[in-house]
């Protein structure tokens, strides 16, 4: 276990080419849901976080219970589920995963709002949320990319590609390679070795991202993404 993803010429395979990703952060320093393992043992400030910020879509049959964790080196979580309490579980650091904070619920179909608090042994809590859709309908065979955008604070936009089948679902279990290229009115953030700073990347749940530096206002922007499945997809930013 390294502390920060770091360049290798050996793994030209990984979802990243290039790139050992078993670090506590990526390259750009955003702490993975590993971080929060290791802080909950060795931090003395009081925190929880939930597993994981990074999965905000999830799909299973209705009534199927799904087993949530939660991060805390606080004595006790409680855990919310749209605002109904799951009750309190005391942490256990010789309980197996998440030192025993660990809730089994049923999501409701759509938007879900999980929140997290943990007491300190001096009463003061500290808390953690999360928003996440859940759909009952399992998608299709993927067959096809789509192309969507964001605009980020820094001005540059995040270009997001997303897999979905026939009926327009998002293909959660799809993780085959993309390649995203700006094609024109701008540069895309490259080679750095990032989740969203690779032309290359393999999807995570369904979707790849990369951010894309704009030239100027006055032309449009164009970007492509394609892989060994699908043909090139397009967006245009006017």
């Amino acid at each position: 276990m390294a502390f920060k993803d770091f360049g290798t010429p050996l793994r030209p395979e990984n979802a990243i080419p290039y790139m050992n990703q078993k670090g506590l952060v990526d390259r750009a320093g955003n702490p993975k849901d590993a971080f929060y393992v290791f802080k909950s043992y060795w931090s003395k400030a009081p925190f929880t976080y939930i597993e994981s910020h990074t999965w905000t879509e999830r799909q299973g049959p209705k009534g199927l219970s799904r087993s949530v964790s939660v991060y805390s080196n606080c004595p006790e979580v409680e855990l919310f589920l749209n605002g109904k309490s799951l009750g309190v579980k005391k942490r256990d650091i010789k309980a197996f995963p998440a030192a025993g904070l660990n809730w089994d619920l049923n999501f409701k179909e759509g938007e879900n709002k999980l929140l997290a608090i943990g007491k300190t042994k001096e009463g003061k809590t500290v808390e953690d949320a999360l928003t996440l859709n859940y759909r009952f309908t399992k998608n299709g065979k993927a067959k096809g990319l789509k192309l969507e955008y964001t605009k980020l604070e820094n001005g540059n936009y995040l270009i997001t590609a997303i897999a979905h089948d026939s009926e327009g679902l998002r293909c959660l279990d799809y993780e085959s390679r993309v390649y995203f290229q700006c094609l024109s009115g701008g540069e895309a953030y490259k080679s750095l070795g990032t989740p969203t700073g690779s032309e290359s990347i393999e999807m995570a749940n369904g979707k790849a991202s990369i951010e894309v530096k704009r030239h100027n206002s006055e032309a449009p922007l164009e970007v492509m993404v394609l892989n060994q499945n699908f043909k090139g997809t397009y967006l245009t930013i006017e």
